[in-house]
Formats: C-alpha cells, structure tokens, sequence
C-alpha cells in the first residue's frame, strides 16, 4: 500500500502547512470603478506570479500563473446605500514540478456574487454578501461553495 503524498506536505515536519501559495508572489492588476452617479460599473485584471518554488516531499514545486478576471454593475440610491453584482473568473496554468509541467494540475474557477449596503444609522452601514463559487460554466480543481458574510462598517 502507498501513502498518498500533497504537493503542500514539506520535507521538514517542523514546518506548518499554509493557505495560499506558500511563497513569495508578484501580482500587477487594473481596476476601473465608476461609482459617481446612481449606476456603477466597473472591471478589474489582476496577474499573479510566483517568484520562487517550494520544496516538497514530491520534489521542488513551482506554482502556475494565474490571472483573475471582475466584473461589477451596481445601483446606488446616494448615501443611503447600493446593491452590486459581479462575477469572477480565475485561471491558473498548471504547477511545475522539478522543471516538468504537472499535467492536470491547472485551476479553472468561476464566482458569482451579490452585495447589498444600507445605511442603518449616521455613520453605519451594513453589508450583506452572497456569492458561490464555482457557479456556472467549466469548472477545473476547484470545489462548489456558497459564503453568506455580514459586516457592519463604521464611519469615523
């Protein structure tokens, strides 16, 4: 019987597995928001890249590229509050190891979310989001979720 070995288990068992990437990254991006009057829009094109490689029990890993794409459109009454909706597309080319590329590796994910804000008193406002991910279309190694989130936010 084998024993089943993640890309995330280090050669050093002192060392904690992490959320995200786990090394060094270079990320440039472009959001356009128009927000002025009662309709809002806007995009935004972010790029990520690994700067180094993780060692590994599988050997030395180095993450893909990976490119995320926003749209947003919105409705705002003033200073009372809004409701927008977006959507997200990411993608992840696959992950090098030892040099090679790992073949199915490669990330495909798509979200869709709804955000609601309301003024509930002079300097609050509550914000209501729901999104899922993995909502429509392909979807590659990546999981189905659905996230309700609640702030409260404070002017000062």
């Amino acid at each position: 019987s084998g024993k089943a070995t993640s890309v995330y288990d280090y050669e050093d068992p002192a060392l904690l597995d992490v959320f995200g990437s786990g090394v060094p990254e270079a990320r440039l991006g472009l959001d356009v928001w128009h927000g002025m009057f009662d309709w809002k829009g806007g995009f935004a094109q972010t790029f990520t890249s690994p700067l180094a490689s993780r060692r590994s029990q599988i050997g030395d890993v180095r993450n893909g590229l990976t490119m995320r794409s926003t749209v947003t459109l919105g409705y705002g009454w003033g200073d009372q509050g809004k409701v927008l909706i977006g959507v997200n597309r990411e993608q992840t080319t696959a992950k090098n190891i030892d040099g090679k590329a790992w073949d199915g590796s490669d990330v495909l994910s798509n979200s869709v979310f709804m955000s609601v804000d309301g003024k509930v008193q002079h300097d609050n406002t509550v914000r209501l989001t729901i999104a899922r991910t993995a909502a429509f279309g392909a979807a590659r190694n990546t999981s189905r979720s659905d996230s309700v989130t609640m702030a409260l936010m404070r002017a000062f």
